[in-house]
């Protein structure tokens, strides 16, 4: 097969009808060449031959992409058109067409279409017109309510002030005026001075009662040093400390119960070493016996 004809039947694979021994030899030739493989399958599919399994798990195993050898495959065959002859109209025919009903059916569905548009906007600005109505009248009775509050708070602060209200008409001393404008710094500084005087009272009445109870620090005392009784401890032993060495030098003194009770303790303590310890229990315990 030359190269000119296996490309064109690669772009066209029904060139490669009547020609499956010339293929076998070039997959025989190039055996790593998928294309081949996919061909060949093809091919022998088309004419429905006995070797098509064959050569679709041999196609399978050296195509890359099995996606594109299923579509390669099950792709339809596409059945060659017809060219269908219609006669030419002549003008005659043409001019003898009347589109007048088509466009006057065209013209009356676009005016129903745009009265319908009318009517839904119309719809829908009444809905609007009349909610904004009833915000409006919502805002103005919120405004009128808070203007009436307002309105109570001034006149509340208005008799204060009044009550509060020097009189410039009459004489005054100077002393009324010296109390009249300290009345105010008077009455700011009133609630500060009771907070401290409420703190300094609280120190005082702690004071007062560390004076009454009068506790007093006693050091402790000393013990007087005994060499008896540090003779009697340092033959103690000392329960806490716990080692593997202190083990073994039980077991060299002969305190073998000390031994198994200090191993006991390690088998708690380290619990990896569980079975060596168990098993130097159990030769403590033959010892024992």
């Amino acid at each position: 097969m030359q190269q000119s004809h296996f490309i064109d039947s690669i772009k066209n694979p029904a060139l490669l009808v009547g020609k499956v021994d010339e293929l076998l030899l070039v997959t025989k030739e190039f055996p790593y060449c998928q294309t081949t493989y996919l061909m060949m399958a093809l091919l022998l599919k088309n004419n429905n031959d006995i070797q098509f399994d064959e050569y679709l798990k041999k196609a399978a195993v050296y195509c890359t992409d099995r996606y594109q050898l299923f579509t390669q495959l099950h792709q339809p065959s596409v059945a060659p058109t017809e060219r269908i002859t219609t006669p030419n109209l002549t003008q005659e025919e043409e001019k003898t067409e009347n589109p007048l009903p088509i466009a006057e059916s065209i013209v009356e569905e676009t005016f129903l279409e745009t009265k319908k548009q009318k009517n839904s906007i119309a719809e829908f600005e009444h809905e609007y017109i009349a909610q904004a109505i009833n915000s409006s009248i919502l805002l103005e009775t919120t405004n009128q309510a808070v203007d009436e509050k307002e309105v109570s708070k001034l006149t509340e602060e208005l008799t204060e002030i009044e009550k509060n209200a020097f009189d410039l008409e009459t004489v005054h001393t100077f002393t009324d005026w010296i109390s009249f404008f300290n009345q105010g710094k008077i009455e700011k500084l009133a609630p500060k001075n009771e907070e401290k005087t409420v703190e300094k009272a609280n120190k005082f009445d702690l004071i007062d009662k560390f004076i009454q109870e009068d506790p007093k620090i006693q050091p402790k005392k000393t013990e007087f040093y005994s060499p008896m009784n540090m003779a009697r401890l340092s033959v103690v032993d000392n329960l806490d400390v716990v080692s593997e060495t202190l083990a073994l030098v039980h077991v060299d003194q002969g305190n073998y119960q000390k031994a198994i009770l200090m191993y006991e303790k390690l088998s708690l303590k380290f619990p990896k070493k569980r079975s060596y310890f168990a098993t130097q229990i159990k030769n403590l315990n033959q010892k024992l016996k």
